[in-house]
């Protein structure tokens, strides 16, 4: 490969001396692929592990690893994020998110996806995808369930 400069240093031009090698830097850049999971089915309130998965999480779970298993050639990151209401400290809510995400890393490590692709942290409530006002109720903690969730970016080719 060649690579010409004008006087100014500026790229005046690039060659191959064969044309032929320019095809080995081609290649099929990873997609992403973005993934909710709902906290709906997922924790129980202020729960992070694998026990207080409610039966509906335990069923997304199993979902996730198989569309992780075979809807790709090949894995190269898989990115956990977990997420949390407003209540508690944001110090707490950071460290339940945190431990929410290293809760659905550990399943997918015991159901076959490699560790060392796994990233895991938490948002705490930084995120929220609702807002519901009030004290801490039953019905206020049902209206923020779509806030504690985790969230999944994919990295692969499929």
């Amino acid at each position: 490969y060649q690579v010409s400069f004008e006087q100014g240093h500026c790229v005046d031009g690039r060659y191959w001396r064969d044309q032929s090698c320019g095809q080995y830097l081609e290649s099929k850049a990873p997609s992403t692929h973005p993934l909710v999971l709902s906290a709906g089915g997922m924790f129980a309130f202020d729960k992070s592990g694998f026990n207080d998965l409610q039966p509906t999480g335990q069923q997304r779970l199993r979902d996730l690893v198989g569309q992780l298993q075979t809807g790709y050639k090949r894995l190269n990151s898989v990115n956990v994020v977990g997420h949390t209401d407003r209540f508690g400290s944001a110090e707490y809510n950071s460290a339940l998110s945190v431990a929410r995400a290293n809760t659905v890393k550990q399943y997918l490590v015991n159901n076959g996806i490699p560790a060392q692709i796994i990233r895991t942290s938490g948002m705490g409530e930084a995120q929220p995808v609702v807002s519901c006002e009030g004290a801490k109720s039953s019905a206020v903690v049902a209206c923020l369930l779509p806030n504690r969730r985790i969230e999944i970016t994919v990295s692969g080719e499929k």
